[in-house]
């Protein structure tokens, strides 16, 4: 998208200093602490905090928004529909840019897939035997002193919230890994939410299979500006 942007603004004979992308910050995959943390050694080291990847601890760039003509170019709003002679195409060098990327459909996550995902993780939460599980994770660390109603809970206490780890975090953090190997939380909740999300997939099998395939044609087009194709 910014490549084709660039490009786009060029033939306007107009540039913007964009911001740097963003280095890679938060958990390393959609699954990583799907079901909260499940490292010893990174609970003794940092609690819930994620290290050199913690968002907390960097802070966010603020690049100069584009103004006058450079605004125009870019977004298509903001001035005249021409720039030195030439019409901008309709929602400016981004919308020209998306186009070119993703047709006429919508670039970046499908919601369909985000809202199923979202939708199994929420509903498990509530089923019999992850709530079992959550039970008995619940009673163990309560026998090492602290009291949370569920893994989440203990991940979003609000004392931990801050830049740093602090001293009670590690401690919560530490007994709450301990907690879910000896429970087997994790294997329960995700052996619950698969069969929940195959059923899901199932029911929404034609729709999943478009999207995937919309998808897949914006991957490649993408590869092939990186490639200058």
């Amino acid at each position: 998208m910014r490549t084709l942007a660039q490009e786009c603004m060029r033939r306007f004979k107009v540039s913007h200093e964009f911001a740097p992308p963003a280095a890679p910050l938060g958990p390393r995959s959609l699954m990583d602490r799907r079901y909260g943390l499940t490292d010893q050694r990174l609970a003794g080291a940092f609690g819930y905090h994620l290290g050199e990847r913690d968002p907390r601890t960097h802070p966010v760039a603020e690049p100069s928004p584009p103004v006058g003509k450079v605004l125009t170019v870019l977004s298509g709003s903001g001035g005249s529909e021409k720039v030195n002679g030439m019409r901008v195409p309709a929602r400016g060098c981004a919308g020209e840019a998306e186009r070119k990327i993703a047709g006429s459909g919508g670039l970046g996550p499908v919601d369909l897939a985000q809202d199923l995902n979202g939708k199994s993780f929420h509903d498990t939460r509530a089923d019999r035997r992850v709530a079992e599980v959550f039970g008995a994770w619940s009673g163990c660390m309560e026998d090492k002193g602290f009291s949370y109603p569920d893994p989440l809970a203990a991940m979003n206490d609000r004392r931990f919230q801050g830049k740093r780890p602090v001293p009670e975090e590690i401690r919560v953090a530490v007994a709450d890994v301990d907690c879910k190997a000896r429970t087997d939380v994790v294997g329960v909740w995700f052996k619950v939410e698969t069969a929940y999300q195959k059923s899901l997939i199932a029911k929404h099998r034609k729709a999943l299979n478009a999207a995937l395939a919309q998808k897949n044609r914006q991957l490649a087009a993408a590869r092939a500006v990186d490639s200058g194709g």
